[in-house]
């Protein structure tokens, strides 16, 4: 099962980078609820179309921690990445670190929640 989930993470990593949904809208739950680096809540619906119009484009996103923690039917997923990403055209690029939820529903693997924070640069700390 953790084998599993961290291949969902990296294929859903993947298409994002090439602006396709399909991993997002196939392994995100209906309720699935996103907390991006700004703060911003939203759903999977909102998410997803906003890659989909372009106004969040990746072209990157390297890992360079991850842990995951299995709890039964649900997995943590704690990561840090470097990303190259913008936002209604204006560069948000960084280093994120995420919290991601997953549970088994149905049988299958779902996203229920994620977070990202900024990291601060040493200066600004």
């Amino acid at each position: 099962a953790e084998q599993q989930v961290k291949q969902l993470e990296q294929q859903i990593r993947s298409e994002v980078i090439k602006g396709d949904t399909s991993g997002m809208e196939r392994f995100e739950a209906d309720d699935f609820v996103i907390i991006d680096g700004s703060g911003m809540m939203s759903d999977k619906n909102h998410s997803i179309q906003m890659l989909k119009d372009g106004s969040v484009k990746y072209t990157a996103i390297d890992v360079k921690e991850e842990r995951l923690r299995m709890y039964g039917n649900t997995a943590i997923f704690n990561g840090l990445a470097s990303t190259k990403v913008t936002v209604n055209g204006q560069d948000h690029s960084g280093d994120y670190r995420v919290t991601i939820v997953w549970a088994k529903l149905n049988g299958q693997w779902k996203r229920l929640s994620f977070q990202a924070t900024p990291m601060m640069s040493p200066a600004a700390k």
